[in-house]
């Protein structure tokens, strides 16, 4: 299987703050520097995790992103759907409810 940047962006975003859980959030700007990505691109994709519940979002001085829940509640394949840009179908761009069953469901960390 072949993963997208945006997929391999938003896994090691992910496991970088599963790793650092306790330690406050990340900022996207902080992580892209440390892992060497493109600042927007991360950013696009921060807020796609936050939008499917894997990270929250936290504004302000100190905000950032942290886990929304506990990161063996997180599997790889719920990070790699939400950083995916959503499946568009037919001619008006409906989505498509369909879900491929998948054997992606390790958690990010333990």
């Amino acid at each position: 299987m072949l993963l997208t940047r945006r997929a391999c962006y938003g896994l090691l975003a992910v496991q970088h703050v599963a790793e650092h859980v306790g330690e406050g959030s990340f900022a996207a700007n902080g992580l892209a520097e440390f892992h060497g990505l493109p600042r927007e691109a991360l950013a696009k994709i921060l807020q796609r995790l936050a939008a499917a519940g894997v990270l929250l979002s936290h504004h302000g001085i100190k905000g950032g992103y942290t886990l929304a829940r506990a990161p063996r509640y997180i599997s790889v394949f719920d990070v790699i759907e939400a950083s995916e840009e959503p499946r568009r179908s037919g001619i008006h761009g409906e989505q498509s409810g369909t879900r491929i069953p998948s054997p992606v469901t390790m958690p990010v960390a333990r």
